[in-house]
């Protein structure tokens, strides 16, 4: 064995103080490259990976054992849902430190241990995020703001990026740390000790929306998050999610509407919920008027939001807290 092979066992096989946990489905080729790409960036700590697996049929857990047999994994008999698969891995989790990681990202070198040494060094952080790009290094969105009617409002007539900051560019690319509301779920690094006991996600909500709920209770704690744009890692973005893109997109609706709920009073939860039907029928409209533009399929998916959107707010509100 190699001097720097030696060194990564090492580190992996130490107490960890890093746990990275990592949540599949039919993402084989794509969920190796990830695994990869932490084994060979992360060198300066000790750290674990926890790898769930929604029931891949396509032989994702027996090509991780295959390839990464010092990865923990622990394979499901159905898609629990992206929720559930992470708390099974928190709960396994040794490290202080857990680092979320999407299967359709790709770690770039010294990312990591910088937004480990960003937590380390400021206790108030209750979580961080980095820069995502996509592989041709394209900037990807990965900041939003806790729902508001207003942002839904300007998001129904075209509006966000005139008037708020994450939806623009620069806002990516300054030269300090910076304080957000919500981290995309693709890579997020948090205390454990941050929630208190409490389980990583709230389970009800399948996917879709659990990193805001969690951005949410870390805030009611008294925790800031943090953007860190010296830390990039490359992110496909929706490989397991576009298999069955109007499902999920309904799965979305609904989880947004949860949120509402959970964490609004009644009130000011269905005034929400309006306003997201209204942007929901306005992008419809704007669907069919430019369908050579758009094209269908994403016509069609805000039909199907318009259509399904009672029975998602229905089902939605029998749900209880």
């Amino acid at each position: 064995m190699g001097s720097r092979s030696k060194t990564i066992f090492q580190k992996m096989t130490s107490s960890p103080l890093l746990s990275i946990l990592v949540v599949s489905y039919h993402v084989k080729d794509l969920v190796l490259d990830c695994l990869g790409s932490i084994y060979e960036t992360v060198t300066n700590i000790p750290f674990e990976v926890i790898e769930v697996d929604n029931a891949s049929s396509d032989g994702t857990p027996e090509a991780i054992r295959e390839k990464f047999p010092q990865c923990q994994l622990i394979v499901n008999e159905r898609n629990r849902g992206f929720a559930f698969a992470n708390n099974q891995g928190f709960e396994k989790a040794k490290g202080e430190i857990i680092l979320l990681l999407n299967p359709d990202t790709k770690v770039l070198p010294g990312s990591i241990e910088k937004m480990y040494r960003f937590l380390e060094e400021n206790p108030q952080a209750g979580a961080v995020s980095c820069r995502i790009l996509y592989p041709d290094r394209r900037l990807q969105k990965s900041i939003s703001r806790f729902p508001s009617v207003t942002e839904n409002l300007l998001l129904a007539f075209y509006l966000q990026s005139l008037f708020l900051a994450h939806w623009k560019q620069k806002t990516y690319y300054r030269d300090q740390p910076f304080e957000i509301d919500v981290p995309l779920g693709a890579c997020i690094m948090l205390r454990k000790s941050a929630l208190e006991g409490e389980m990583l996600f709230n389970p009800q909500f399948f996917i879709y929306a659990e990193e805001a709920d969690l951005a949410f209770r870390l805030k009611q704690k008294g925790y800031r998050i943090f953007f860190l744009p010296q830390a990039e890692i490359l992110h496909y973005s929706e490989q397991s999610t576009k298999q069955n893109k109007i499902p999920m997109f309904l799965e979305l609706q609904k989880s947004k509407l949860f949120f509402y709920k959970l964490h609004y009073p009644p009130g000011k939860a269905k005034i929400l919920g309006w306003s997201l039907w209204l942007c929901l029928f306005s992008r419809w409209v704007t669907g069919i008027l430019f369908l050579p533009i758009w094209g269908k399929m994403r016509m069609q998916l805000f039909q199907a939001g318009i259509f399904h959107f009672p029975k998602l707010w229905r089902n939605v509100w029998k749900k209880t807290k």
